[in-house]
């Protein structure tokens, strides 16, 4: 006869699983969340959520449960959607001081180590208000008038070569923004082509998104599952934390590392780790401060390069479908700048459409359509409806930007929402919600919103962006279709990008500068 054996750790486990599992039932059963879809015993609404583009899902739920949408997920992880601006403004902002927190998932913080990181360190953590002051020191509004030279050299090589590739025009974007951090940040200037430190955080970028994914990791739901060894039948995740770990760290600690042995041999470029490290002397080489300032520069990256991309490819798009856009815009910098210089930063103030076009472009497909994850410090009561401490809270920026009483007609691209024309009523700057909210606003908007101003006066000045003709002579409709991810873009498509004819005294100096670059 067949006897089952069970070893003393798998009763164990079991039996914490179980335990776990009562202590869950029996709370939801006592706190009144808000509404939500019901989603099934245990796994709750693990396979309600669909793997592409939540926000939309989120988005229509709302016509159904209301503005604020309870989930519940694997174990027990409750989650919070906030659909509309009254809720996110009554809870993120005004109660900021206790929706300031970030989930401490086991998979992202106690395996992976990412708990010090400025995007999940704890609000009350004094690293918090650090991380806060040095990024804002540097990327601020103020600050930001230093960064313009680089912005605008920068984007001369971006324009020369999208004169000799523009095929290749979604790299360029990713080299562009890459750049420029990377001098920001580092004083580093990347190489054309398979940089090994972009390569690394840009993967370092990825796995962010897949070790903060709800419902992925059993661990999060189980966290006692994080001492099993790496061995263990079903354990491979701790293969892949480690994996994760290992990756993340060194793609920010290579670019430090350079930086210091550049300054050691006296050829340091400044930049923001420079001029950290020689403002600290001897207190530099503190393996503490080494680790904030390994944090925050790799947060530069992160925060603002794929945010731009994604606002960049967007725009590609709507000038290939827009061309009525493209021309009043054109003839906007024409009037304003000229056919004898490219826009600089100190023309911002004289080209308000293009401003629009850059508003409605963050409105119209914001390139965070999910806010990043809040949590909260201590339980909540709001509109009669329960929600604990530690409930993850997420704002549906895709809802905010397409809600209609806001934005009326809000799939229609439409840069005269904000600016007045014909008597119209100007309708909210978006740019108000896409940066994030209360506490856990982002820093580097300022520096993401002037990369792509002039970036897009710039390309605007020299090229014309139209439909690709296939080989019939027929225009190529672009498809409309999204990523998903921690941040979102139009998926990748084809399109013409040729030179505007009267601007050859610009183009030529940039063909010889893009040759160079490309």
């Amino acid at each position: 006869m067949f006897v089952a054996t069970f070893s003393p750790s798998w009763i164990a486990l079991a039996a914490v699983a179980l335990a776990l599992v009562v202590y869950w039932t029996c709370t939801a059963r006592r706190i009144h969340y808000p509404p939500g879809p019901q989603g099934k015993w245990f796994i709750g609404n693990l396979h309600d959520v669909p793997k592409e583009q939540q926000w939309r899902t989120y988005a229509a739920w709302k016509g159904i449960y209301g503005p604020i949408i309870h989930l519940n997920f694997l174990g027990g992880t409750h989650v919070v959607v906030l659909n509309d601006v009254k809720t996110v403004t009554d809870l993120l902002e005004k109660r900021a001081n206790i929706y300031s927190d970030r989930p401490m998932t086991t998979m992202n913080t106690k395996l992976v180590n990412r708990q010090r990181s400025p995007f999940f360190v704890p609000f009350a953590d004094p690293r918090f208000r650090i991380y806060r002051k040095m990024l804002h020191d540097t990327l601020g509004s103020r600050p930001m008038r230093d960064i313009w030279p680089v912005q605008q050299e920068e984007v001369k090589i971006f324009l020369g070569n999208l004169l000799a590739s523009p095929e290749q025009f979604e790299a360029h974007i990713r080299s562009n923004a890459a750049s420029v951090i990377m001098k920001i940040a580092y004083g580093y200037k990347i190489k054309a082509r398979d940089d090994p430190f972009v390569a690394a955080v840009e993967e370092a970028f990825i796995n962010g998104y897949i070790i903060t994914t709800p419902g992925r990791w059993l661990v999060d739901s189980f966290p006692i599952l994080r001492f099993l060894p790496e061995w263990f039948p079903g354990a491979n995740f701790k293969k892949k934390a480690r994996y994760y770990r290992e990756q993340m760290h060194g793609a920010y600690q290579g670019p430090l590392d350079w930086v210091k042995a550049q300054m050691a041999a006296g050829v340091a470029i400044s930049s923001f780790v420079s001029r950290q490290l020689a403002s600290k002397g001897e207190q530099a080489s503190d393996d503490h401060y080494e680790d904030i300032l390994l944090n925050v520069a790799g947060s530069m990256f992160v925060g603002a390069a794929d945010t731009t991309v994604s606002a960049m490819i967007s725009f590609f798009y709507i000038m290939t479908t827009h061309p009525e856009v493209q021309r009043r815009a054109q003839a906007e910098i024409f009037t304003a700048v000229g056919a004898d210089r490219l826009p600089t930063m100190e023309d911002r103030g004289s080209l308000p459409y293009v401003n629009c076009v850059l508003k409605e472009i963050f409105r119209w497909c914001p390139p965070g359509p999910l806010s990043l994850p809040h949590s909260l410090t201590q339980d909540d009561v709001y509109n009669g409806y329960g929600i604990p401490a530690g409930t993850v809270v997420q704002a549906n920026i895709w809802a905010l930007m397409h809600d209609e009483t806001m934005y009326p007609d809000p799939l229609v691209f439409d840069p005269d929402r904000f600016s007045g024309v014909g008597g119209r009523t100007v309708q909210q700057d978006p740019t108000r919600w896409v940066w994030g909210f209360g506490r856990r606003v982002c820093p580097g908007q300022h520096l993401a919103e002037a990369m792509l101003y002039i970036s897009i006066a710039c390309t605007l000045t020299l090229f014309n962006i139209g439909m690709a003709i296939d080989v019939q002579g027929e225009m190529i409709e672009p498809l409309l279709e999204f990523t998903t991810g921690t941040t979102s873009r139009v998926k990748s498509f084809r399109c013409s990008i040729v030179p505007r004819a009267g601007y050859e005294s610009l183009l030529f100096q940039f063909t010889v500068y893009g040759d160079s670059s490309v």
